[in-house]
């Protein structure tokens, strides 16, 4: 009676809780796409149009750099050949056949003489024309400002020089026609209401597809929108409003001749390819909302199948009947959570062995460690006993003593001396060490017992390097202990080595930490041994050692929260490195 409302209170619980989630993330999702497509398609048409205006303005620069090239070349010819007036009148007439850009190209000499003299009209009445030509008697190439000709439309002066054996004998002069200009403008299409045109510093139209524009000299922006867009270094953007439209507007500025360049594009046009994407964009959401709803539904209702049936059987283990198997036919997470309650009981099993294992192994732990304390007194008392057979050592050499009887005591002394010094060794082993930090310059501590060893190191005609990096800083670390550390280490590398042998000591930065190295070559450390130098009792001495050192100086590096490693090759030395954490 009662499996039925549960099975719905959880079925209705897991589907209005998986249902908003699913939404929610389509529309998330779908929305941050749509607002990243957006910026995306913003940010390419601005670089479209930016694009657009730089190679537009090249073009336009390029075409006038080239008249200017133009009439430097023909000025060129003019000057290698004689002033004949029909040879200069032939040049004449074929340079403006091909440069078609040039509606007037004359020859005038200082006396006001003109080729072709066939020109009436008189250059002198229009100004511009007449400071280019008065410039270029001065020696210099001159370009005019824009100015309006008889028929209204906009056109330009050049004026070069031509000299003859160093000085201007005439003035080669050409009128540009601005209406190749409006050729290169016409080539440049930006969709059906887009559009390049340019104006000069007073607004007036000098190059627009709408010639009734150009003729009209209507000023279609003001002197301050002019001025911004001329101080820019970078093309300046701008939205008008115009006959009910919305237009996008991109100004640049043509240093060269003092020109300004303008894109011009409707906003509808431009952003009519991403409101139809919006508009797609929007349908599939919906859809996919109304498919995730649909698959929602179902996908709950096979979830809530199985949950009555591991609900029942997980009571059973929790009643603790470990030895019971949840069986539950479904694939899907149902499944492996039925799969997982299986290995959940398994490691709980395990769990209660380990339990019971871990019991036992802390009673032998404790047993060690009393064993440890019992070990700590017979040591003891066996330092001791050693220190009473010393007195008595003492009191025997102050007898009369036969050759024999002296040396069984001397023997005596030696190997009381070896185990109280085994002794010392075993108990700095078996308690770890307590180290008082404090900065210390652990290369000062290097010297000292570089200084200790100088009387051994000089006797035997051995070479002891010390190189340490200026940018160590101190460390905290135990100066004791420290000193223990190298003073076993160097004493090692002594040993290992013979007379005129080489020791070098090295410490330096190495990322976060402090890299020591003491190396030696001497006959070095066999593979089978190099693995086992840490290990407590294990020495490559004899009786000349106990087995300790290294497994001392290995727990002290540790205290310090570092790392000890050899590298050794036999016959080729040894090095052991110490790295010691900066902080």
């Amino acid at each position: 009676m009662n499996r039925t409302p549960r099975k719905t209170r959880i079925f209705k619980q897991l589907l209005l809780f998986v249902l908003p989630l699913v939404i929610l993330g389509i529309a998330v999702t779908s929305s941050v796409l749509m607002w990243t497509n957006s910026r995306y398609f913003q940010k390419t048409i601005d670089q479209d149009y930016r694009n657009i205006i730089r190679a537009s303005a090249s073009e336009i620069g390029l075409f006038m750099d080239n008249a200017a090239a133009d009439m430097e070349s023909l000025a060129w010819i003019l000057r290698s050949v004689r002033f004949s007036d029909w040879r200069a009148e032939m040049v004449l007439s074929a340079f403006q056949y091909s440069k078609t850009k040039f509606d007037r190209v004359l020859l005038i000499f200082a006396d006001g003489r003109r080729l072709p003299d066939s020109e009436a009209v008189p250059l002198a009445n229009q100004a511009s024309a007449a400071g280019v030509i008065k410039k270029a008697f001065s020696g210099q190439s001159a370009i005019s400002a824009v100015d309006v000709g008889e028929d209204n439309l906009p056109q330009v002066h050049m004026a070069v020089p031509v000299q003859r054996m160093g000085r201007i004998e005439a003035v080669l002069y050409g009128r540009l026609n601005m209406k190749h200009v409006w050729d290169v403008l016409e080539d440049i299409r930006i969709g059906d209401t887009g559009q390049v045109f340019i104006i000069d510093p007073s607004g007036r139209y000098l190059a627009h597809r709408e010639i009734d524009r150009v003729v009209r000299g209507i000023p279609p922006y003001g002197p301050d929108r002019l001025q911004f867009v001329k101080n820019s270094p970078f093309p300046v953007k701008w939205i008008e409003q115009s006959n009910g439209k919305r237009y996008f507007c991109l100004g640049s500025h043509l240093p060269g001749q003092d020109w300004v360049i303008v894109l011009r594009q409707a906003m509808p046009e431009i952003y009519a390819y991403l409101h139809a994407n919006l508009v797609w964009a929007v349908t599939i959401i919906v859809f996919a909302c109304c498919v995730a709803v649909l698959l929602g539904w179902i996908q709950v209702k096979k979830l809530t199948r199985p949950i009555e049936t591991m609900h029942r059987q997980v009571r059973r283990i929790g009643e603790g009947d470990l030895n019971h198997q949840i069986h539950v036919t479904a694939t899907n997470e149902i499944g492996d959570l039925g799969h997982a309650f299986n290995a959940m009981t398994a490691s709980l099993k395990a769990t209660i062995n380990r339990e019971i294992q871990t019991a036992s192994a802390l009673a032998h732990a404790r047993n060690l460690a009393v064993l440890g304390i019992s070990a700590s007194k017979v040591t003891h008392e066996v330092g001791n006993l050693l220190n009473n057979v010393g007195m008595s050592a003492n009191t025997l050499k102050g007898e009369t003593l036969s050759p024999r009887a002296e040396q069984a005591l001397a023997r005596m002394e030696t190997e009381a001396a070896r185990i109280k010094t085994f002794l010392q060794d075993f108990l700095k082993f078996a308690k770890p060490p307590e180290i008082h930090p404090a900065p210390v310059a652990l290369d000062l501590v290097i010297r000292e017992v570089l200084a200790m060893h100088e009387p051994a190191i000089r006797q035997r005609d051995m070479v002891v390097a010390l190189t340490w990096s200026p940018e160590v800083p101190v460390v905290q670390a135990d100066a004791r202990l420290a000193y223990q550390v190298f003073d076993n280490l160097i004493k090692n590398s002594l040993d290992a080595i013979d007379d005129h042998g080489r020791v070098r000591v090295s410490g330096r930065i190495d990322g976060g930490s402090l890299e020591i190295s003491v190396a030696d070559n001497g006959c070095g450390i066999a593979a089978e041994h190099r693995e086992r130098i840490f290990e407590p009792f294990f020495t490559t001495k004899g009786k000349a050692g106990n087995g300790l050192g290294m497994a001392i100086v290995q727990s002290i590096v540790t205290a310090h929260r570092g790392s000890m490693t050899c590298q050794s090759e036999t016959g080729q030395g040894t090095t052991m490195v110490i790295r010691l954490p900066l902080t």
